[in-house]
């Protein structure tokens, strides 16, 4: 027999609580564990922060269950710290899960 899940609340969302309530365990259901990352790809992510000169980069991290991407200029990267700043948004070098050269 084929399992409805939460399809078959869908018609039943009479109160602005429930939803809230469904909204939320909709969001929690498509969140992902952080990947692992392979020692090549740390290596890769290495040595584009170390010789980086103000290229146009893609960083992928990970956060709150999602993994985000953003392009741009890395104007900052502070190495004592373990972060980088990317589009006025502040990333955690534990975060990152990829980051290659933009074209």
């Amino acid at each position: 027999m084929n399992e409805r899940g939460m399809k078959k609340w869908a018609p039943y969302k009479s109160l602005d609580s429930q939803a809230d309530f469904l909204a939320k365990m909709r969001y929690q259901k498509t969140k992902v564990e952080k990947p692992k990352l392979m020692e090549e790809t740390v290596n890769s992510i290495n040595e584009i922060l170390v010789n980086y000169r103000g290229q146009k980069v893609i960083v992928s991290y990970y956060e709150d269950g999602y993994i985000n991407k953003i392009k741009g200029i890395i104007s900052y990267i502070n190495a004592p710290f373990k972060y980088l700043i990317i589009n006025e948004k502040r990333v955690d070098f534990r975060n990152l899960v990829g980051l290659t050269k933009a074209a």
